[in-house]
């Protein structure tokens, strides 16, 4: 089955281009532009996730995948559900209306950053929603969790942003 889930959506490598679902070889030089598709890595249980590459945002895809999964699953049954969410890695991507609320923060990689700190909010937020609405709520443990990030060089050093708050 799915990497011992009975299904799963994943990757098998590190880092991925948001928006393609291309593997993601670095940071171009901290560049966000999307380069031209090379080997895909998403995959839906067994089997390459064709259908669904290039077809939208990479939390949007996952978001319908957990929609889907909640949906269907009976609420007198326990449902474990494992959501990894890479969004507050490199390449730094966010959906234009959500960098839009962040125009305010000049340095464009912050802008982009913050951007992804409110999709990974509303994720969140959209969960517990679903959750809720499926009758699974009172049942539920949700446990949250991160690592240590993606690397931030360059966006902004410890003075800077202690110079922001006084």
């Amino acid at each position: 089955m799915g990497r011992g889930f009975n299904t799963s959506l994943n990757y098998f490598g590190h880092g991925n281009w948001m928006w393609t679902q291309a593997v993601w070889e670095g940071s171009y030089q901290n560049q966000t532009g999307i380069p031209s598709p090379g080997l895909t890595d998403l995959w839906d249980t067994d089997k390459p996730a064709t259908d669904l590459n290039r077809t939208d945002f990479e939390e949007w895809i996952f978001r319908d995948r957990m929609k889907e999964i909640i949906e269907k699953h009976p609420d007198d049954e326990p449902l474990f559900l494992f959501y990894a969410p890479r969004i507050a890695h490199y390449p730094l991507q966010a959906p234009p209306e959500y960098q839009e609320e962040f125009m305010h923060i000049k340095e464009p990689h912050r802008r982009v950053y913050s951007a992804m700190v409110k999709v990974l909010d509303d994720q969140i937020k959209w969960l517990s929603n679903a959750f809720k609405e499926a009758g699974l709520w009172d049942d539920t443990l949700m446990v949250l969790s991160s690592d240590n990030g993606g690397f931030v060089g360059g966006v902004a050093e410890c003075d800077e942003i202690e110079a922001s708050w006084t």
